[in-house]
């Protein structure tokens, strides 16, 4: 078989059910409908799936016959992983490991696209441009927008397109985003250093393709409906009632020196950047009646009450990623051995 033009990416820890809107429609039936009435067809979807122990024969009994190809795998091993966490960037970088497309795209789920959605988004990822499709939300009342990106730029009102750097876009992800596979592969994916603490990891992302030279299309055709879901399946993390350091901190220090830290996870931290990532202050803080918060969200800023376990976990923590040479022995027919031992 040729390899798909795109890998869609879909990582996902909620429970079968999570749409209020769509009580009886499967989140997996939600993501098929979409791709199956795509007008580009050259794709593959890979499902990273934090409840697939639960589920791991889904599309096989439901959708055994689908006219693309579908990886449904499990997250790597990682020390969030070994902690009951969240894990968002190390399921997006276990979908990388897989992708076998030209361009690779990352989509949350509880969506809906338009069926030209692929299609636009084709004409920028043939070109070497990244691109990503106008956010949409739906609550019971119908679509209204909410994409700050577009906001951010001053473009108004749907059909337009706009081009900036990658670092400019304000965030890569949430709706249908999209790269040339080689550029996550060159800045070594997504930063699991995010993982299991606040998350800036969609910012971050945006910020380090930016300093790798990629172009985005504000792609305003489209659209990408996200619909009311419930939260995250407890099944899925370990429900830990402590503080834990910002990752606002950790972000903001290290933007402001991208060029050394354009690739995640490939070197071992050094004890200058652990101790600059525990100590350091979010420019995003703000006095309020004499309170610490954060800018962002108003709460109480919680590098003021950061738990000391999860500190001590910073401390020792020296993630290495070895993007690159993970791809080059990963394939779909061995993908859950492979899983295996990571």
């Amino acid at each position: 078989m040729s390899k798909p033009f795109f890998s869609l990416i879909v990582p996902t820890c909620r429970d079968a059910y999570p749409m209020p809107l769509h009580e009886n429609k499967h989140i997996f039936q939600l993501i098929v409908e979409n791709l199956v009435a795509q007008t580009f067809k050259s794709f593959e979807l890979i499902v990273v799936d934090l409840l697939w122990d639960h589920r791991h024969q889904w599309f096989q009994e439901n959708y055994p016959d689908l006219p693309f190809p579908v990886l449904h795998i499990p997250d790597k091993s990682s020390v969030f992983k070994d902690l009951g966490l969240q894990r968002i960037c190390s399921s997006r970088n276990t979908g990388l490991i897989f992708a076998r497309g030209a361009c690779t795209i990352y989509s949350d789920d509880c969506q809906h696209w338009s069926p030209d959605a692929l299609e636009h988004l084709h004409k920028w990822g043939k070109k070497g441009f990244g691109a990503t499709v106008r956010l949409w939300r739906d609550v019971g009342e119908g679509p209204y927008e909410v994409d700050s990106r577009w906001a951010a730029h001053n473009i108004a009102g749907t059909n337009r397109t706009a081009f900036i750097p990658a670092s400019n876009l304000g965030y890569f992800g949430g709706s249908l985003s999209m790269a040339p596979t080689q550029k996550f592969v060159e800045i070594n994916g997504w930063d699991e250093m995010f993982d299991g603490s606040a998350q800036l990891e969609d910012t971050d992302m945006s910020k380090r393709l930016g300093a790798a030279g990629l172009k985005m299309a504000l792609e305003g055709h489209p659209r990408c409906i996200e619909y009311e879901h419930k939260a995250c399946s407890s099944l899925s993390r370990a429900i830990r009632n402590v503080s834990s350091k910002c990752n606002g901190a950790w972000g903001f220090r290290f933007w402001n020196n991208m060029p050394q830290r354009i690739e995640a996870n490939r070197r071992v931290m050094t004890d200058e950047e652990v101790k600059g990532f525990i100590e350091g202050q979010c420019v995003m803080l703000k006095q309020v009646d004499g309170q610490d918060k954060c800018g962002v969200s108003n709460h109480p800023c919680l590098d003021r009450f950061a738990n000391k376990e999860m500190i001590r976990m910073y401390q020792d923590m020296r993630l290495i990623l070895p993007l690159g040479m993970l791809r080059e022995n990963a394939t779909w027919e061995n993908a859950h051995h492979f899983l295996g031992p990571l």
